[in-house]
């Protein structure tokens, strides 16, 4: 087995999730025990910012179709509620890319309950090949596990199940300094994962050979090469469609997950 050389790059994001705090200018989420998983009809109000909470009643429909590493644009329908719209100077909706960027920004009317219609147009940008990861162990052979999958909460991360819970980083980013053998380190998490255990790769469908392997108890330490997955980027495998609002002093939003359907 021939050694790959890891390029040092910022890979890491934090993935928001709807809860609700502030820090202007950047909207941030406000307090709120929901969460991205929740069905849309458990979805609340949280703690309001300065009197004012944004809310994303209904997003319909909640996937958007994946294929050959580009989105299709459709149309969506965005119900929303806003406590303290008096407040309000401004309202917009932002489709959010995790690893990548905004995607598009949508301005909308300052009420305090509207029904938007809307199309999502991704443009031509490229999101990167599917990447899919599974641990090979004398207790069998993991079900595959998509790169860029929203995280699952700690609890089910660290489930005493043989499976791969978690891959990290959670997206990779184009790397224009990328050279022959170069690659990007990734790591394999799962509670019953163990030393014995091999990782396989496939990249849209076609298997590709891992590097620098190094499996200890509940992870597998590996290397992809920038080549098998066209020099990047992997980008995470949803949207997040953001609620903003902006009054004096007030930047606040609430974000909904628009999972790939591929």
């Amino acid at each position: 087995m021939r050694i790959c050389f890891a390029l040092l790059a910022v890979s890491l994001g934090m993935v928001l999730v709807a809860c609700r705090k502030t820090t202007p200018p950047e909207p941030k989420p406000a307090e709120s025990e929901q969460t991205l998983s929740q069905p849309q009809g458990a979805r609340h109000h949280g703690t309001a910012v300065s009197g004012v909470s944004p809310l994303i009643v209904k997003l319909e429909p909640m996937t958007i179709a994946f294929r050959d590493g580009h989105l299709e644009g459709g149309r969506y329908t965005l119900e929303y509620d806003i406590l303290g719209i008096e407040k309000v100077k401004s309202v917009r909706i932002v489709i959010y890319s995790p690893g990548f960027g905004p995607v598009q920004t949508i301005d909308a009317p300052v009420e305090a309950h509207n029904i938007l219609t809307f199309d999502i147009d991704p443009g031509d940008f490229d999101f990167g090949p599917t990447v899919r990861l599974r641990a090979r162990c004398p207790e069998g052979t993991t079900d595959w596990y998509t790169l860029g999958t929203m995280p699952m909460d700690f609890q089910h991360r660290m489930a005493d199940v043989f499976a791969v819970t978690n891959v990290s980083p959670p997206y990779i980013q184009r790397n224009p300094n990328a050279f022959a053998g170069s690659g990007v380190n990734v790591d394999l998490w799962g509670a019953r994962l163990n030393r014995e255990c091999a990782p396989e790769a496939e990249v849209d469908g076609s298997a590709v050979e891992l590097h620098n392997v190094f499996a200890m108890d509940k992870q597998i330490k590996t290397l992809i090469e920038y080549s098998d997955i066209r020099n990047g980027p992997v980008v995470a495998r949803y949207l997040e469609v953001k609620l903003q609002l902006f009054g004096d002093k007030i930047a606040v939003e609430d974000i909904m997950r628009l999972n790939f359907s591929e």
